[in-house]
């Protein structure tokens, strides 16, 4: 099945995986509020509150046929390091401290990287290190594209959680 016929594409998944991770987190007794409601908030897009503990969180949302987890697009800056890929405005109030990468297949079907932002800055870094910012074989510098990773589990085994096998 196609993404497409999911109604899922580039231009939704974002706003589709912040409310998943709405979701999730409310049902976990979490209160959650979006940022984004009058146009897009700097570096952070939901705050997540449960005993007294408040959360910024930053969603990145990807909708591919594999699990594939994406960071964004990379610039000329994160590439040149000379920015962060996250929490790269600067800002007095809005700092993500949680990045959650969602991978979205479909509103049911999907999974999420749950991530301190200083875990999710380094394997974005390590990213960048090895896709972007070698050169191409004939010399020449890459250009910034979308990025992320892509995980997979053996066939056959499903995947490890806290709770179990599943």
């Amino acid at each position: 099945m196609s993404q497409e016929s999911t109604g899922i594409s580039q231009d939704n998944v974002g706003g589709i995986a912040e409310r998943i991770v709405s979701n999730e987190l409310e049902y976990r007794g979490y209160r959650v509020s979006s940022l984004n409601k009058e146009g897009l908030a700097a570096n952070a897009d939901l705050l997540a509150v449960k005993d007294g503990v408040t959360w910024q969180i930053q969603v990145k949302g990807s909708t591919y046929d594999s699990w594939w987890f994406g960071y964004g697009y990379a610039t000329e800056e994160m590439i040149n390091h000379k920015e962060p890929v996250f929490n790269r405005k600067s800002t007095k109030f809005y700092k993500a401290e949680i990045v959650v990468l969602v991978s979205v297949k479909s509103p049911s079907e999907y999974r999420c990287l749950v991530l301190p932002v200083e875990v999710a800055e380094r394997a974005a870094q390590i990213n960048l290190d090895h896709g972007l910012r070698t050169k191409k074989r004939d010399g020449a510098q890459k250009s910034p594209v979308r990025f992320g990773s892509i995980l997979t589990t053996p066939q056959n085994q499903g995947f490890q959680t806290r709770q179990g096998k599943h």
